[in-house]
């Protein structure tokens, strides 16, 4: 009789890499996605039945927050000016320049990523199932087409002794797990 492992998998190892450099967070919300139904009735001999349809697929908000770092990479830094920026001329010129094409976010069972999510990158998937496999890496989401919708720091407050973090909303366009 086999054995099926009785614990959940931990969410705190986890990593997320933007443009090839990994970023530090502290929480990362609203994967998933949406589908809407069409309801369709039909017939099967002398019954009449209904049959449910997705008919459009969309993607709820994704939300990231990260403590605020002097040192952040610099791609982090050019995507933060540049979401802050006033539009100055052509919008999609900017909306580009924001615009994340893709996004690894990996969950490890014991905080082991290695190179699995490179390997993801470089399209080299039979390499990336065996680190995922061998590293501990058990899921992978792949974001594409990200663009911030919302960005904001914690309140400054003299009277508090915590951390300044930084909470980014993207929208995106298209979802991947690998296993």
């Amino acid at each position: 009789m086999a054995t099926i492992n009785t614990f959940p998998v931990n969410s705190f190892y986890f990593n997320v890499e933007v443009d090839d450099v990994e970023i530090p967070f502290q929480s990362v919300s609203g994967l998933g996605v949406e589908h809407e139904l069409e309801k369709e009735i039909g017939t099967a001999g002398i019954y009449t039945t209904t049959i449910n349809r997705i008919t459009t697929r969309s993607y709820p908000n994704v939300t990231l927050k990260r403590g605020l770092f002097m040192d952040d990479p610099e791609p982090w830094k050019e995507l933060r000016a540049n979401s802050l920026s006033r539009i100055n001329g052509d919008a999609k010129i900017q909306l580009n320049s924001i615009r994340i094409k893709k996004m690894f976010i990996s969950l490890a069972a014991d905080g082991n990523f290695n190179n699995a999510v490179e390997n993801l990158m470089q399209g080299r998937l039979s390499n990336a199932i065996e680190n995922f496999t061998s590293n501990g890496v058990v899921l992978n989401w792949t974001l594409y087409n990200l663009v911030p919708v919302k960005w904001q720091i914690s309140a400054l407050d003299s009277m508090n002794n915590e951390f300044l973090t930084e909470t980014i909303e993207f929208a995106y366009e298209g979802l991947e797990l690998n296993y």
